[in-house]
């Protein structure tokens, strides 16, 4: 459903954040695997750093 015309996006806040990493991290150590899978996927994704430009133009290479 959309946001109501004129409506604030909002945002969670770094406290609601951190209690749905909780939330995941207690799933997963209890068994949950599907929680554990996103846990490693978020890990994974924010652990890794801004891959450099491999293919850059210039003007040499015209």
């Amino acid at each position: 459903m959309p946001r109501p015309k004129g409506g604030q996006n909002i945002r969670p806040s770094k406290s609601a954040i951190h209690s749905y990493y909780k939330i995941l991290r207690d799933a997963a150590n209890g068994g949950d695997v599907n929680a554990a899978a996103k846990l490693i996927e978020l890990d994974h994704l924010t652990s890794q750093s801004p891959r450099p430009m491999q293919f850059q133009m210039t003007r040499d290479s015209q």
